[in-house]
């Protein structure tokens, strides 16, 4: 019961993080830490001034997809790999920040 207690509280006191509420371009060049910066320019930055997760980074949501895929794996596998449970959960991100480092690397040095 006390568990509880704190999770409400702490959930009630942590920001929203600004990246949930900007579009591409803000989100691209990270237009939104510019108050954060000039705040922590201004005043030593302290934990309550941090903003919370993305909720695409929390760790319930991450843990449910990695959970969901290792089912997968077992389910469907006769030799299930943790590696390619990961994978699955982040071939999304793993192809385009490939896609970017090869170009970064190939067309811009």
């Amino acid at each position: 019961m006390d568990e509880v207690k704190y999770e409400e509280t702490t959930k009630s006191k942590i920001k929203t993080h600004p990246a949930e509420r900007t579009n591409v371009i803000t989100n691209t060049f990270f237009c939104w830490l510019l108050p954060y910066f000039v705040k922590g320019f201004k005043k030593e930055l302290t934990e309550d001034d941090m903003y919370g997760p993305l909720k695409e980074h929390e760790a319930r949501s991450l843990g449910d997809r990695l959970e969901e895929a290792w089912n997968y794996e077992v389910a469907h596998k006769s030799n299930p790999s943790l590696w390619m449970a990961v994978i699955r959960v982040f071939r999304v991100e793993l192809v385009l920040y490939a896609i970017l480092f090869a170009f970064r690397e190939l067309v811009v040095k």
